[in-house]
């Protein structure tokens, strides 16, 4: 094979990679203009792509436990309260995101691949700096007067379906170039991280952002001194922001980075005004209704929505995946998608010390409990898991060969 060949040969993971991104960009850029389900369409396919991807009957076994009671708990329920689009379309992106977990066990995407990838996210990003978002948010909302903290927000999100969506994505790419920052030391891998963060912090979705603060700082907790001392200093830093937190209000006042200081305001003045806080609060009273067979199956994801509808007054989802899944699969699925989630995060623990993993595994199990992590479906992070845990293996590989 000569040296060109090589270079554009795309192996299977880097398939799963192009086909979930390309899909996810096409639903992205079609729904601006007109509503059209065209990722939900696409992602029997992608599950089969992923599926095919794993080589070990082990772990093709460990995948399809998770799979097969998500499927029995949406059949079941389907019989039971009748067919929604809701309960199919959460229980396909479960099932995706399951899949793709068991794939990034089995191997990771190319480097190349990787990096054109977060070159999408930004490209999908970059008319947001032109005044081209959706009607998401009140971009009034700054300058209306409201001494309503949380309601004082600005998103803005490109051809991003919704903010949330648009932080992940670039979230993943300030995370990627961070981790060839670390390897690598290239200044220009260091200034694509803080690019693509800021583009992050400009989305408006504070979730995102706080978590890969509080990834970055759990990857100082190490033995050593120089780790330990700015793990301190960055709690220093934190203590006299929250010490200083009205300072900072008036100083962000009328600007996007507003909603982040009132977030902290809000958290230390008024916890159960956090839209978390109350839509957590309207699960617990959910599960308080269960019966034994919902504690089984679950009660369906479509009466997740109707009940924050009648309890909170609109038709929200939980927020938080492992609350969403015992509400709409029961125990079991849970349990089984906790299993493989963990199995897929602890490839990581390698000998050699890496701030980008703390990071990213931070990210990955965080966000699934504080925003969602299969319903928004920044799934690519999870094939970066596998990435750094094989290309920290074939360095460990390769020093052992050198050593003998």
């Amino acid at each position: 094979m000569t040296h060109s060949d090589s270079k554009w040969k795309v192996s299977r993971h880097d398939l799963i990679l192009y086909a979930s991104c390309l899909a996810f960009a096409a639903d992205s850029v079609a729904n601006y203009f007109f509503p059209i389900p065209a990722l939900v369409l696409s992602i029997p396919a992608l599950i089969l792509i992923a599926m095919l991807a794993i080589n070990s009957q082990r772990l093709l076994l460990a995948t399809m436990i998770p799979i097969g009671l998500i499927t029995f708990s949406l059949l079941v329920n389907l019989a039971r309260f009748g067919y929604s689009q809701e309960d199919v379309s959460d229980a396909l992106f479960l099932i995706l995101t399951v899949a793709y977990l068991g794939a990034s066990l089995t191997g990771a995407p190319s480097r190349r691949a990787l990096s054109s990838m977060t070159l999408l996210f930004a490209l999908l990003f970059l008319p947001a700096f032109f005044g081209v978002n959706n009607s998401f948010g009140n971009e009034d909302a700054l300058a209306s007067g409201s001494t309503d903290l949380e309601f004082l927000r600005s998103y803005k999100q490109g051809l991003y379906r919704i903010p949330h969506l648009a932080a992940y994505m670039l979230a993943f790419g300030a995370m990627w170039w961070f981790a060839l920052w670390e390897r690598e030391h290239k200044l220009r891998y260091a200034a694509a991280s803080l690019i693509f963060m800021a583009c992050c912090l400009y989305t408006g979705s504070r979730t995102p952002v706080f978590i890969f603060l509080i990834g970055f700082m759990a990857s100082f907790l190490d033995v050593s001194f120089k780790r330990i001392s700015l793990f301190i200093i960055a709690l220093i830093a934190a203590a006299l922001a929250v010490i200083n937190i009205d300072e900072l209000l008036k100083l962000t006042e009328g600007t996007f980075l507003y909603q982040y200081p009132s977030a902290v305001k809000t958290a230390i003045t008024d916890f159960d005004r956090l839209s978390r806080a109350i839509i957590w609060s309207s699960w617990l009273s959910a599960m308080k209704e269960f019966g034994p067979l919902d504690y089984i199956v679950g009660h369906s994801f479509a009466n997740s929505m109707k009940y924050n509808e009648i309890h909170l007054g609109t038709a929200i989802w939980f927020h938080n995946d492992f609350l969403s899944i015992i509400y709409s699969y029961g125990a079991p699925s849970l349990l089984a998608y906790i299993g493989i989630t963990l199995l897929t995060t602890s490839k990581l623990k390698t000998s050699e010390k890496s701030r980008a993993r703390a990071i990213i595994v931070t990210f990955v199990l965080a966000s699934g409990f504080v925003n969602g992590f299969y319903k928004y479906l920044p799934v690519v992070f999870l094939f970066i898991l596998s990435f750094l845990h094989f290309n920290s293996s074939t360095a460990a590989s390769k020093n052992d060969t050198r050593q003998h």
